[in-house]
């Protein structure tokens, strides 16, 4: 026989609109006859507020759980598709594979895990950003090598101010992220026997200007585990979005603090090799 369907046909909502209007007439009607003396007109008119209310909230209501019912079967039917819940260890390993596909075998990322070496050396160490899921392993990254043309300055103190020539490298890292799972990212670095190195951490406010915050000396097998705290800001739209509505005093300072917050979020990681330095010394 033919299938039935449990969906009410479009030109039929009509009618259940013409309905919901006649019942609520005839609740209005007898809320008047029931509270028709003129001295119960407060009454009367408060009563028509609490059935309307309480009509609105029932329709707020089934509508919720009527949209809560479709996004169920949503998920239901989706994953019967594929077969498995996917969680963020299963997304990433899904955008791995995506990027692999559609990227240029040059310009695939790499996992950031750079070995620390002296030209014409063996590594002396190794540095590393890990995410955890479940077990650690390096990030991704996009990076692009650069000779340098200027120096790097470190600015030790308000007298002291250090200049790097090493090479530089520009990473970029796009991070996925689940509300519900929040993935532990954390900076790791490695010395081999007897060798040794410092490593300074810090941000890059301008291109020539590396602006420390911690520095570590990391010699003969130490391995040093730092948690990485990710903070995202607005976009430029949503940005713009958000201080439309603000005085223009509270948008000044809104843009002023926004300045503040760019010029603060590339994090830069710089290695020092001891030994070079001490031959020069000696």
């Amino acid at each position: 026989g033919r299938e039935r369907s449990s969906l009410v046909p479009f030109h039929l909502l009509p009618h259940f609109l013409s309905e919901q209007s006649r019942t609520l007439e005839e609740r209005m009607k007898e809320i008047s006859s029931q509270y028709s003396s003129s001295n119960t007109l407060h009454t009367q008119t408060a009563m028509v507020i609490v059935c309307l209310v309480s009509h609105g909230i029932k329709l707020s209501t089934e509508f919720t759980e009527s949209i809560h019912y479709i996004e169920r079967i949503l998920y239901k039917q989706f994953i019967e598709a594929i077969g498995k819940e996917v969680n963020f260890c299963d997304f990433e390993t899904f955008m791995r594979f995506h990027v692999r596909k559609v990227m240029q075998r040059d310009t695939v990322p790499k996992a950031f895990s750079l070995p620390v070496r002296i030209v014409g050396r063996d590594p002396e160490g190794m540095v590393e950003i890990q995410q955890h899921f479940p077990s650690p392993r390096p990030i991704l990254t996009a990076s692009q090598k650069f000779k340098a043309k200027i120096p790097m300055k470190v600015v030790l103190n308000a007298a002291s101010t250090a200049c790097m020539w090493g090479d530089r490298h520009v990473h970029l890292w796009t991070s996925y992220q689940f509300d519900s799972q929040e993935v532990p990212v954390s900076l790791v670095a490695r010395a081999r026997k007897y060798s040794s190195f410092v490593l300074l951490l810090g941000t890059i406010p301008t291109s020539n200007v590396f602006d420390p915050s911690h520095a570590i000396i990391l010699n003969n097998k130490d391995e040093l585990i730092l948690p990485l705290v990710l903070e995202t800001i607005p976009t430029a739209k949503e940005f713009r979005a958000k201080v439309n509505s603000l005085s223009p005093q509270q948008q000044e300072f809104s843009k002023a603090y926004r300045a503040l917050q760019l010029a603060s979020t590339l994090f830069g990681v710089m290695i020092i090799p001891i030994e070079p330095q001490l031959e020069k010394l000696l």
